[in-house]
């Protein structure tokens, strides 16, 4: 099947296939999911390689029907509207089951979640919503698809809850440095980082005043800190840990942590 065939009519018809198939069937396992898509789609001409740059090299084996449907619909957004129903659909079979799959590596509703979020930041909520009920123990797209977005918004208010969310949930973000590594570029650009991490840890997280570097939350605020700030300020193992210290004495005393603050205290 060649791509000139992927027209808004074909496409069209395809989601509401798949988004009938969600309400008048129940999904049972990710080989459901992959079933509604057509084998004339998954052998679309060019898309056995999807092309990811960077840690992957030039090329990288992606092949996923939801992709080849993604990729194609965005470009037509009378779509789109169906698109956030499908993810929305994919989204709460996540939460009131399990992470539903589709294929071995890839988690349904990670493409169509990253090529709305590509076009429009109104969508970024809703990714939000759904990024929560994934298997992020597992995750293998998730960090390079969110880096995607993330080179669209920056530092946009709705895309750092998602941000901050993987970094913190994400084994696979914190084994390559943290999703947060090397956007910080500026004192300037780590104050907004700091700013928006208080604004999602006031909806997340308990904080209590601690004496010493070692206490509980340390481990996981030192991998949400560190892959930012330790190169940026050139700070060792030591005044990172005083880093983190003042960071959570700060938030929990409801003060707003400012680089000036942290940096003195390290």
């Amino acid at each position: 099947m060649t791509t000139e065939k992927l027209t808004q009519g074909y496409l069209k018809e395809l989601l509401e296939e798949i988004l009938e198939a969600f309400d008048s069937e129940e999904p049972e396992t990710w080989e459901w999911y992959v079933e509604l898509f057509p084998d004339e789609l998954c052998e679309t001409e060019g898309y056995y390689i999807h092309d990811i740059t960077g840690e992957y090299g030039d090329e990288c084996d992606r092949y996923c029907p939801e992709n080849i449907l993604a990729v194609e619909a965005i470009k037509h957004p009378e779509l789109h509207p169906l698109m956030a129903q499908l993810l929305e659909k994919i989204t709460a079979f996540n939460a009131e089951h399990d992470t539903m799959w589709v294929s071995e590596e890839e988690q349904a509703g990670n493409s169509i979640a990253r090529e709305l979020c590509k076009y429009d930041k109104k969508y970024l909520p809703l990714y939000y919503e759904f990024i929560k009920t994934n298997d992020l123990d597992h995750a293998v797209y998730q960090p390079n698809d969110l880096d995607e977005v993330y080179e669209k918004w920056e530092y946009s208010p709705e895309i750092m809850p998602l941000l901050l969310y993987m970094t913190e949930n994400c084994q696979r973000s914190l084994d390559y440095g943290g999703l947060a590594e090397g956007i910080c570029k500026t004192k300037e650009d780590a104050q907004k980082y700091l700013d928006a991490m208080a604004v999602y840890f006031d909806d997340q997280w308990h904080f209590e005043t601690a004496d010493s570097a070692e206490f509980d939350d340390a481990e996981t605020l030192d991998m949400m800190l560190s892959p930012l700030f330790k190169t940026l300020f050139e700070l060792d193992g030591t005044q990172m840990a005083r880093f983190v210290l003042a960071y959570n004495n700060s938030m929990a005393n409801g003060e707003k942590p400012t680089i000036e603050q942290l940096l003195a205290a390290a």
